[in-house]
């Protein structure tokens, strides 16, 4: 049985994720690289797996040693790899939009395009996604560069790394990402916030609504 979303927590954390933005102007999520979490385990029994052979020329103990010591080292090396081609992957809110990033760029999705479902299902985090909850469309979404250069983004995925940005057939935002931890924090941010600003801005309409009333 789906856990049930606490809504009141929800807003809670929404309104306190909006106001840190407004303090600070940008809130970064980074992705924790576990490249040295591999490593940790995969380089002693490397260096095991030389030194068994080189003094007791023992093939077999050597042999199971650097089995062990493959799939940690090569998870680093891959990992290594990325951080330093990306120069670390992270998810943000700014004043004007949130969304994935790297060193060189990342894409904006503005928070007027935030529409929260009628139905929310973190299961899918569980299978490296989580829809966006953001209308179909690509209008007011942008590439926005180091160098200042931005674009509006056309579309085409945006993949940087572990992570990406798809925009599936019928117009809704994927975000993805392998191992899922980056898109559990945004998940557990983004979808609160939306809450807070739908519930904001429906407050803000019901007062204008108030205020426009003839005076009897």
């Amino acid at each position: 049985m789906p856990k049930k979303i606490d809504v009141a927590a929800w807003r809670r954390d929404g309104e306190r994720l909006w106001n840190t933005i407004q303090e600070r102007e940008l809130v970064v999520l980074p992705w924790n690289n576990p490249w040295f979490r591999f490593a940790v385990p995969g380089v002693p029994l490397f260096l095991a797996a030389i030194v068994t052979w080189f003094i007791w020329w023992n093939p077999f103990v050597s042999g199971v040693l650097a089995l062990l010591a493959a799939p940690c080292l090569y998870t680093a090396i891959k990992y290594y790899s990325i951080g330093k081609r990306t120069g670390g992957l992270y998810s943000f809110f700014s004043e004007t939009g949130f969304g994935m990033g790297c060193d060189a760029d990342r894409l904006s999705i503005p928070y007027s395009s935030l529409d929260l479902p009628k139905q929310v299902t973190p299961s899918t985090v569980n299978h490296n996604y989580i829809v966006l909850p953001v209308r179909p469309g690509i209008d007011g979404i942008m590439l926005e560069r180091k160098t200042g250069v931005d674009s509006p983004w056309d579309g085409a995925p945006y993949r940087r790394g572990i992570a990406a940005i798809l925009r599936t057939r019928d117009g809704a935002l994927h975000a993805r990402a392998y191992p899922n931890e980056m898109i559990v924090h945004l998940f557990r941010a983004v979808f609160p916030l939306a809450l807070y600003l739908k519930e904001r801005a429906r407050a803000a309409e019901a007062g204008a609504t108030e205020l426009s009333k003839p005076a009897e």
